[in-house]
């Protein structure tokens, strides 16, 4: 009679502590996604090939995370890019 009593509390127990770890792994907060980093605004003035060959300078405003990506948007957009001048805005 006692084992049975024992099996008993030790079941309930358990099933106690699973119905407990399930509640509280709901609750949990989780891992989010990754922080994003922050956007700033560069000013480039550049340099760059017009379709005719003549060289042209002119300035820029571009939202990047850094200056090497900024000046990275700037030389896909134009033909034989020059950096001149970065300034973070």
């Amino acid at each position: 009679m006692a084992f049975s009593s024992l099996s008993r509390f030790a079941f309930v127990m358990s099933l106690g502590f699973i119905v407990i770890g399930g509640v509280a792994m709901a609750h949990a907060p989780t891992a989010g996604p990754a922080q994003a980093a922050a956007l700033h605004s560069y000013q480039i003035k550049f340099s760059f090939e017009k379709p005719d060959g003549k060289r042209k300078i002119t300035m820029t405003v571009v939202q990047s995370t850094s200056t090497t990506e900024a000046q990275r948007q700037v030389k896909d957009f134009y033909h034989k890019v020059n950096i001149i001048t970065i300034k973070r805005l």
